[in-house]
């Protein structure tokens, strides 16, 4: 599901908690990104890419691309070249000498990934912290924004590093894999979604027969995570 890029920029802005309900405030950057080279490179890290011999990719997006970043300290900046690590949920820029630098896990509090080549059109990929813990991951581990609003729709996507042995040979393979959850973010509150109609019908009971019937006229399919994510916005545009 891809957001538009000026929602995705409003998206971004507020705390966890005000991103995901409206977040309403105006993108801002600091001064320059050399400003922001500078205060990354105190506090990352650098970054050795995985062994050669490793199959898959702990990125997001494999390639770099240009993006806005919202510090812990509230301050943004803009046009910043950067991917997003998955397995370690850390943000990697490249520095003033074109070293790649890894932040540590809650410096970046939330971040948007612009992709000019993807092949469905120019996309970009909102991304926050902050929520609530829940099945072992914690305020620092980064979910996509799919919806925003009094319901939010957000996807968990994590990159896990797993060993395969051939048991005859004895050769062993190493693999990074992704695992996909949806959750849902409501009055503070998180829940892991099922993608079926009973229960996401049972999120909206105050609106569900005007719901129900949106989704029937629009053919819409509570196993489709992208229907799910058209019948949950129609949900929080309701008055």
């Amino acid at each position: 599901m891809r957001i538009p890029i000026a929602i995705s920029i409003v998206l971004l802005l507020g705390s966890a908690n005000s991103f995901a309900q409206a977040g309403q405030q105006n993108w801002a950057t600091a001064s320059g990104i050399n400003e922001a080279l500078s205060i990354f490179d105190k506090d990352g890290r650098p970054f050795t890419n995985p062994d050669e011999d490793v199959s898959g990719t702990p990125f997001f997006l494999p390639e770099w691309k240009y993006g806005a970043l919202r510090l812990h300290d509230s301050v943004g900046y803009d046009h910043v070249r950067m991917r997003l690590n998955l397995q370690t949920q850390q943000v990697h820029f490249l520095n003033k000498n074109n070293l790649e630098m890894a932040l540590p896990k809650g410096f970046i509090i939330g971040l948007i990934l612009r992709d000019s080549s993807a092949s469905g059109g120019p996309s970009a990929y909102t991304f926050q912290c902050g929520f609530p813990p829940i099945d072992n991951q914690d305020r620092n581990n980064f979910y996509r924004v799919l919806v925003s609003g009094r319901l939010a729709l957000l996807e968990s996507i994590r990159k896990v590093m797993s060993t395969e042995k051939n048991e005859l040979s004895g050769e062993e393979k190493k693999n990074i894999r992704d695992y996909t959850d949806y959750y849902i973010f409501s009055d503070g509150v998180m829940k892991r979604m099922k993608k079926d109609k009973a229960s996401v019908l049972a999120l909206m009971v105050d609106k569900k027969d005007k719901v129900e019937a949106y989704a029937t006229s629009g053919k819409l399919n509570f196993k489709s995570i992208d229907d799910i994510g058209q019948i949950i916005a129609y949900y929080n545009g309701l008055p």
